[in-house]
């Protein structure tokens, strides 16, 4: 690595001069920085220079100098990736210049740990500590640093899943990560008229009334009681995300005594029933009552 790391300080002192001719103005000048911070052994001030000179404008060379400077740092596994996207996006790389690289990637990973990841959620986003290795699914194998890392996965509606491994250099480690969607819920807020008076929802209990009940999101059946007044019932529907506010107005059962126009069907319909027994009574298939009349002829 020493061989290969001394050849790129002097191919980035040729690149000062030529292939910053692509790129703008300030590009340019933080390219420079980049490369003179580099031959000075300050890394840190190199790898910051090189990755503003690349935000400012995307070259390839920029991204060669950046795995250089990772590997100056011994960020080896990040030194891969940026080795990746240079031979992805250089369309003016020699075949020699190809082969380096990549006896410079396999030397690299020989000191890193091999990792396979799955993760139950496509699209979902995972790193390692602070690197972001990529949107599942990841190819079958990564190289990860060894020692303590921490694996997150995270994608949007669900928790994020994490898992915290020591890996060896050379040895590979199986990683799993299974991510649980976030429920889609609302709140409900329910008031009542009467006190105390239980609340139902879908048929099972939920307190009392003054509550703050979180439930799924969709439509819910919604009953409320209280002894001596008629049951309360309501469908609801709850939004995900957002609040339901209700008052529960409870009627007193005993106000159905007090209603004059069912007492006056009540009376009618025991004046009919009555009327109905005295007809049938006095049917003529019934035998005559004692002491009445015989029936009157005329001549």
């Amino acid at each position: 690595m020493r061989r290969v790391a001394g050849c790129v300080v002097v191919w980035m002192a040729a690149a000062a001069v030529a292939p910053t001719l692509a790129l703008g103005q300030d590009a340019r000048a933080l390219f420079v920085q980049g490369a003179q911070a580099y031959n000075d052994g300050d890394y840190e001030e190199a790898l910051g220079h090189f990755r503003a000179s690349y935000e400012a404008r995307e070259v390839p060379v920029v991204l060669f100098n950046i795995a250089q400077t990772l590997v100056s740092l011994e960020r080896r596994a990040e030194a891969i990736d940026a080795f990746h996207r240079y031979l992805s996006t250089e369309e003016e790389l020699d075949d020699a210049r190809r082969e380096a690289v990549e006896v410079t990637m396999r030397e690299l990973e020989a000191q890193l740990a091999p990792v396979r990841v799955q993760v139950n959620v496509r699209g979902a986003t995972v790193r390692a500590g602070e690197r972001v290795l990529g949107q599942a699914p990841l190819g079958e194998i990564v190289y990860v640093d060894p020692g303590r890392t921490r694996f997150v996965a995270e994608a949007e509606g669900y928790r994020s899943a994490e898992r915290e491994l020591v890996l060896e250099a050379g040895r590979t480690a199986n990683v799993t990560l299974r991510l649980e969607a976030v429920p889609r819920e609302g709140r409900l807020r329910l008031r009542a008229n009467v006190h105390p008076a239980m609340v139902y929802v879908d048929d099972q209990e939920v307190g009392r009334a003054p509550l703050e009940h979180v439930l799924p999101e969709g439509e819910h059946e919604l009953r409320v009681e209280a002894r001596g007044y008629a049951d309360y019932l309501e469908t609801i529907g709850i939004e995900d995300g957002a609040r339901l506010d209700r008052r529960a107005d409870l009627e007193p059962r005993d106000r159905l005594a007090h209603q004059w126009w069912l007492w006056a069907g009540i009376g009618g319909a025991v004046v009919i029933a009555a009327a109905l027994a005295l007809a049938l009574t006095l049917s003529s298939d019934l035998p005559p009552l004692s002491g009445t009349l015989p029936t009157v002829r005329t001549p």
